[in-house]
């Protein structure tokens, strides 16, 4: 008594043993913490709108939250707050307010204790932002170019990985934001080609930037296709067995890796004679092709949390390679020419490429 007292939860827990002390102590340790919005930027013409914030509990209970945004209510209303992450929100309608600055503050408050816990700061109302204007994308925006400058230059989206810690100042500069995610090497390992582990690992990823007004399209693993993926997906026990479900049969892949070549004569197999069409390699590498490359599955994957956290949003990839496009809803190719009109005409054969299977054409210079 009278002095300062350091207490370690962890070391005290492991040596005390009386009951009573356990009791009256763990309360100290308890801890709620709200972390700030990871954006805290809006459109007057927004629909949906709503400050999200993370709340970090080390313990399950039920509460209220509410709370004010520019000086207007926002009703209090029942949440559960799980033991690690929860994400709360206070939704508000940019339209009844000015363009401009505004105070928001955040409350919740524990059922059973009544113990509160508040956070508070400002947000932006920037004028109406049309989500269907059309998009001029800058491939190199993560590296932290000016938002002004890229402006400027009449570009009007930003390209951010979203594996690292994303520049808030371009996120709130009122551009769009096309978020790139990198996740086909969870497919390179049999203890990480897990379909729902990938869905939650990009969850975790997108989950702050969910209701991003901004937020419109998604690139999902860049120059990841071909050949070479044929001998990592015969090393996935799970891929196998969708392999064999969807193609009807053991796939046979006796093939020079990369290109896929089929190869007879290397792994010691006759030449097929009669219809090609009904060799079971040719069969298994145009199914590979079209339909059977881990990258795919990947994307098809993500693509699913995109949709969630962002209905509407476009999903892409590149280059055009097989059936990269199929599970997606855009698809693109670059063109490295400087003439106007060699890009126009590269423009066109990739609009062909694409639009037989109803999918958008993303063209890149």
């Amino acid at each position: 008594e009278g002095h300062p007292v350091t207490l370690n939860c962890r070391e005290f827990f492991r040596f005390t043993l009386l009951t009573a002390v356990w009791t009256s102590v763990l309360p100290l340790c308890a801890s709620v913490q709200v972390d700030d919005p990871p954006y805290s930027v809006f459109f007057r013409n927004q629909q949906d709108a709503a400050l999200r914030v993370r709340i970090t509990s080390d313990r399950a209970f039920g509460g209220m939250v509410s709370g004010q945004v520019g000086g207007r209510d926002v009703a209090a209303r029942p949440v559960e707050i799980a033991a690690g992450e929860t994400w709360v929100k206070l939704p508000f309608d940019p339209s009844l307010l000015r363009a401009g600055t505004y105070p928001w503050k955040l409350s919740l408050a524990e059922t059973a204790t009544g113990e509160r816990t508040e956070k508070s700061g400002d947000l932006r109302v920037l004028p109406r932002l049309d989500p269907d204007a059309f998009k001029i994308m800058s491939w190199g925006g993560w590296t932290g170019m000016p938002p002004d400058y890229l402006k400027s230059l009449g570009i009007n989206m930003v390209n951010l990985l979203v594996s690292r810690k994303s520049p808030r100042e371009v996120i709130e500069s009122g551009m769009f934001v096309n978020f790139r995610v990198e996740n086909s090497k969870a497919a390179r390992a049999a203890s990480t080609y897990d379909l729902a582990a990938i869905k939650a690992d990009a969850r975790r990823l997108l989950k702050p930037y969910e209701g991003l007004h901004t937020w419109r399209t998604t690139l999902v693993n860049s120059e990841v296709y071909g050949g070479a993926w044929v001998g990592v997906a015969t090393n996935l026990p799970s891929w196998r067995v969708w392999a064999r479900r969807d193609l009807g049969f053991e796939p046979v892949f006796p093939v020079r890796n990369p290109p896929l070549e089929i190869d007879y004569k290397a792994r010691g197999l006759p030449q097929p004679k009669g219809v090609l069409g009904d060799d079971p390699a040719l069969k298994s590498v145009v199914w590979f092709e079209r339909r059977g490359m881990p990258p795919y599955l990947v994307n098809a994957a993500t693509r699913e949390v995109v949709r969630k956290l962002s209905p509407g949003n476009i999903v892409w990839s590149e280059p055009p390679y097989g059936g990269v496009f199929d599970n997606l809803d855009a698809g693109v190719s670059w063109i490295y020419d400087y003439p106007l009109s060699v890009c126009i005409s590269n423009f066109r054969r990739l609009f062909a490429r694409v639009r037989p299977i109803g999918k958008l054409a993303y063209p890149t210079l």
